[in-house]
Parts: structure tokens; C-alpha cells; sequence
């Protein structure tokens, strides 16, 4: 099971997600992240600390989002991912197109303000 919860920020969002991220919740976790975007939110930021796991599947949701937030001059940015996890993506040279942060608070800070 997978569960999301919507955080607010002076200028970003903040999407807690918590559970396994893989073929059976990827779509959950893409709707999550798709509402942020259709509700007019770019400056995003994902807390991963109560992932365990994120299969290619949920690395895919990540890749088809981040040229559209990119694109609507926003960014998104990673918090509190744990080392498993963060082994995924290095694997996988995701490393290199996310920016990653150990807390929800230098991960809101580093998004520049819209406006």
C-alpha cells in the first residue's frame, strides 16, 4: 500500500510518500504528483523517507514528470531518501538528473520562489 500526503511550503509542495513504490503503485504515486502539477504547483519536492524500495517502474513516473515540471520553469527536488533507495538511482545514473537532499527543509530552500 502505497500513501501520499500533500504538505504546503511558503513556495513549494511537498509530497510525503510512504510504502513501496513499484508496478502496483506507481500509478498512485503518478496521480499524486500529476495533481500537484494540474492544481498549478512546479516548485515540488518528494520526501522518500518512508520508502523502502522504488522499482524502474517508479523511476519511470519520475522521468515523465520531470521535463514537465522543468518545462513549466519549476524543479524537483528529493529529501530524505534512504540509502537502498538512493542505491537505485545511482545504479541507474538517476543521481545525475535529480538533485537530493538529507532534509524536507534544504529541499524547499533550495527551490528558487516563483514570481
Amino acid at each position: 500500500m502505497l500513501t501520499l500526503t500533500e504538505l504546503h511550503a511558503s513556495h513549494a509542495r511537498i509530497l510525503v510518500v510512504a510504502g513501496k513504490i513499484d508496478a502496483k503503485t506507481m500509478g498512485a504515486f503518478e496521480d499524486g504528483i500529476r495533481a500537484l502539477l494540474d492544481a498549478g504547483h512546479s516548485q515540488l519536492v518528494i520526501d522518500f523517507s518512508e520508502v523502502p524500495f522504488i522499482s524502474s517502474a517508479g523511476l519511470g513516473v519520475l522521468m515523465a514528470v520531470i521535463e514537465e515540471v522543468r518545462g513549466a520553469g519549476g524543479d524537483l527536488m528529493l529529501a530524505r531518501v534512504q540509502p537502498e533507495v538512493y542505491r537505485i538511482f545511482d545504479i541507474l545514473d538517476f543521481t545525475s538528473l535529480f538533485r537530493f537532499f538529507d532534509t524536507v527543509d534544504a529541499a524547499v530552500d533550495a527551490l528558487r520562489p516563483v514570481g
